[in-house]
Parts: structure tokens; sequence; C-alpha cells
């Protein structure tokens, strides 16, 4: 997928404040981007309120030739991961959970969000799959930026993640930088190593924000 562009969405946070109309215009954007695949790094759901069907329905109306690609978040374990699994893979998305695929050469590595021993659990699980990827083009998804080390050390290219929402509202733009240890917004290039952590598509709570700005990450890869 050399110079084609990709997008990556997170923290879209679907539920009782965040709708499907949020959604629908989320997917109008993306489309009018062209990308060849469409990531989304967890929390894609808030948690069990709502049809969760309903509210991720436009997902069928993407235009991506590669396809979606999911990983789950910590708000997909607060509704059950299987229950957003189920609903997600009924719309055609490819559902990561702790493993690789290979797109036309590129491999792609999914690590599933892991509530308890989270650190080890999560590392662990990106090790066992190192074999896969590791030597080849590879993208990583993890819902979390705070392995970016660990990840490095494994010969990730390309890690994709969310989960700080670049800590949304003041003063929590501090805390989130010292959480994800300096990795909590932006791009960073280390040696052969590059990841990019999105502020979020949407918001978590209120809806609004006072630390940056939401986001919908358009990516070329080179």
């Amino acid at each position: 997928m050399e110079r084609k562009k990709i997008v990556q969405i997170s923290d879209v946070h679907l539920g009782i404040i965040n709708s499907e109309k949020l959604m629908k215009k989320i997917v109008k954007k993306i489309n009018s981007v062209s990308p060849a695949a469409l990531f989304i790094t967890g929390d894609l759901f808030d948690g069990s309120d709502g049809d969760l069907d309903l509210m991720s329905s436009s997902l069928t109306d993407v235009r991506a030739e590669k396809g979606i690609f999911f990983i789950s978040g910590n708000h997909e374990t607060y509704l059950g991961t299987e229950i957003a699994y189920r609903v997600l893979r009924n719309k055609g998305v490819k559902v990561l959970n702790d493993e690789v695929v290979d797109v036309g050469g590129l491999k792609i590595a999914g690590i599933s969000y892991s509530e308890r021993g989270e650190h080890k659990n999560i590392v662990s699980a990106a090790k066992k799959l190192e074999k896969d990827f590791r030597g080849k083009p590879n993208i990583l998804l993890c819902h979390s930026p705070r392995f970016a080390q660990d990840f490095r050390a494994l010969g990730v290219n390309l890690q994709l993640s969310g989960h700080s929402h670049k800590g949304q509202i003041f003063p929590f733009g501090f805390i989130s930088r010292i959480i994800f240890n300096g990795y909590d917004y932006g791009l960073f290039v280390e040696g052969d190593y590059t990841l990019y952590t999105t502020s979020g598509t949407a918001t978590w709570g209120p809806a609004m924000r006072t630390e940056g700005a939401s986001e919908i990450a358009v990516i070329t890869l080179r």
C-alpha cells in the first residue's frame, strides 16, 4: 500500500451522547479522502447503552479498498468485547484480536485491550506475534500508546494508538503526558519506528474540549 492514504479514527464513544448521526458525519469525511484502509483503534463504543448495531450502521457505507480494521479499547471491555466484535463483524469489519493479517504484503497486527495486568498482557501478546511481522513492512494497532518503547524493540514500523484524548479538558493534558510517557499525542519518529497517537475523533463524557481538537487522522504510507 505504498503511497496510499489510510485513515485512523479512535475514541468515538458511540452511546447516549455520541449517536449514529455523528458516525454518519465521520463516515462522510472518511469517504472524502478515498482511503485505502480505515483503522479504528478502540473505544468505538462508549458502553452498553444504546443500540450498538444502529449506532455503527453507517460503517457499511465506508469506501476503503482494503477494508476496515478494528481493535478493542477499554470501553469495549465494559460492554463485552465479544458483543462489540459480533456487531462489527456483521458489518464486514476485520476485527483483529491479538493477530496479524497480510494485506498486499503489508502486515497488520492488532492487539486487543487488556483490562487486567495491562502492560504485561499487551506486550506479551505483541511478542507472540513478533515472528509474523518483524522484518516485513508492518503496522501495529494498539489502543494505548504507553508501550511505544516495547513495540519499537519488537521491530514495529508504524504504531497507531489513541486512548489519551490529549487530555480533552484542562488540566488533564499534563496528566496525560505523564501517564503515556510523553507519547500522549502526535507523531513520533525514532529510527525505523513511527508512532501516531491521535487525540480522538470525538469526546468522552461531556461533549466539550479545552485541550486539543477532535480529529480524523489521514496518513500517507511511504
